[in-house]
């Protein structure tokens, strides 16, 4: 494209196939050529600088290098802060659903938020043994040596019984495959 000098030489068209693109008028042959071939949505907001062209087409930026005709998808990225992804302390206290006491009385297991922890009777920290947002964990219960807290689960879609360690340590064992219902 030879038109950084005049500004009225490319133009934003829909006359081939209904969708806007970008096309290229020769002042001098008055012949006018395609140059984008977008079929699905509309170029929109062309700015023409010396030597590029910046539209918006389908909710992305494009840059057209006038001299190679190139075409390039700009990425954009908004720093931020992420304030709502941060990690939070939460008073899950009024969202306390089932609790059960450990075989020593030394934790108890408490369902809360969709979630069953750990807490220490006294002394230590509080544990969230299954930290899986949208799966609803309910109803814990001890193994009798206080090793294992089973809760039930709807990670598959339907309640299975599942147990973890009651340190948090290992993976969740699904321990039923009950059918739906």
């Amino acid at each position: 494209l030879e038109c950084c000098e005049e500004r009225d030489d490319l133009l934003a068209s829909d006359r081939v196939g209904g969708k806007m693109n970008i096309f290229a008028y020769d002042t001098k042959t008055k012949q006018t050529r395609q140059v984008t071939k977008f079929d699905e949505y509309d170029v929109k907001f062309p700015s023409l600088g010396p030597d590029a062209l910046v539209f918006e087409n389908g909710g992305y930026l494009y840059v057209l290098d006038l001299p190679s005709e190139k075409l390039n998808k700009l990425v954009v990225e908004v720093p931020s802060d992420r304030i709502a992804n941060r990690t939070e302390y939460k008073d899950v206290s009024g969202d306390v659903q089932s609790l059960a006491l450990s075989p020593s009385a030394k934790r108890v297991a408490v369902e809360a938020r969709g979630d069953i922890y750990t807490v220490p009777a006294k002394k230590g920290t509080w544990r969230n043994l299954t930290d899986s947002p949208g799966v609803r964990e309910k109803t814990p219960a001890w193994s009798p040596d206080g090793k294992w807290v089973a809760y039930w689960s709807d990670r598959t879609g339907d309640y299975q019984l599942c147990v973890r360690a009651q340190d948090g340590s290992g993976d969740e064992r699904q321990l039923t495959r009950l059918a739906p219902g």
